[in-house]
């Protein structure tokens, strides 16, 4: 007699469990479509419907809804109870930690290698966040953070420490203005944008008999200083986009 198998390289459905083959269906005795009764000899074999109501549809009821005053209200109170829930799962967040690097004065040799780990993006800044140099100021500081090349995120992160510890005692004052240390520091770095643009001298007009070259005589005639010059302007632009300081509205006039 001629038995069904499948192909050696069909699967089971289960591991264990004899549920048969993927896509094999060999006849096996007693199936109910092997019965010829009288009903399926006429109209053929139909399984019985597993779930009743199988051709009920939803579509109208879900219409309705949809259609409704308070559908809005009702998506309103899910996404809120979606949020609170959500909100719940959340791990708290501990206390920070931070605490503003204190300030300590350094020789000479001792800040040039501080501000020389700062330029080095290998050195982390929690190392460099234990402390940080004083005594170098206003323009003597922008020099000194263009001279070793800072990175604009760490000369921004150096500068915004420098800041804290410079109102941190002005802060208890009963005359403290919050927003006049930005105003004061944007003073600083505009003046020495204004500083580095009047080092340009233009040509004067021509005269008969004297060389163009003898009436300038600014930066940008000498190869070595205009490359300087260019370097510490170019630097600086950089980095004022990074300043986010509020700005009265007379500071914003020529």
């Amino acid at each position: 007699m001629y038995t069904s198998r499948p192909p050696a390289w069909l699967p089971k459905i289960h591991s264990s469990a004899d549920l048969g083959y993927l896509g094999f269906f060999p006849p096996r005795a007693g199936q109910e479509e092997d019965l010829l009764s009288e009903t399926n000899v006429k109209n053929g074999f139909t399984l019985d419907q597993q779930v009743l109501a199988e051709t009920f549809s939803a579509h109208t009821i879900i219409n309705g809804d949809l259609s409704s005053e308070t559908t809005f209200s009702k998506l309103e109170a899910l996404m809120n109870e979606i949020f609170v829930r959500k909100a719940d799962d959340i791990p708290p967040i501990p206390p920070a930690t931070f605490r503003i690097p204190t300030r300590v004065t350094l020789n000479d040799s001792k800040r040039q290698s501080w501000f020389a780990d700062l330029a080095n993006p290998d050195v982390p800044l929690y190392k460099l966040g234990k402390s940080v140099p004083h005594g170098a100021k206003g323009h003597d500081l922008l020099d000194l953070l263009q001279s070793n090349n800072v990175a604009i995120p760490r000369a921004v992160w150096f500068l915004r420490v420098f800041g804290a510890n410079e109102t941190a005692g002005l802060r208890n004052k009963p005359a403290y203005n919050p927003l006049q240390y930005s105003v004061d520091w944007a003073n600083v770095v505009t003046s020495y944008m204004k500083k580095q643009l009047a080092d340009i001298a233009l040509p004067s007009a021509p005269r008969p008999g004297l060389n163009i070259k003898q009436t300038f005589k600014g930066v940008l005639s000498d190869g070595d200083t205009r490359e300087r010059w260019i370097s510490r302007f170019v630097y600086w632009f950089e980095y004022l986009p990074y300043t986010h300081v509020i700005l009265p509205d007379d500071m914003h006039q020529p």
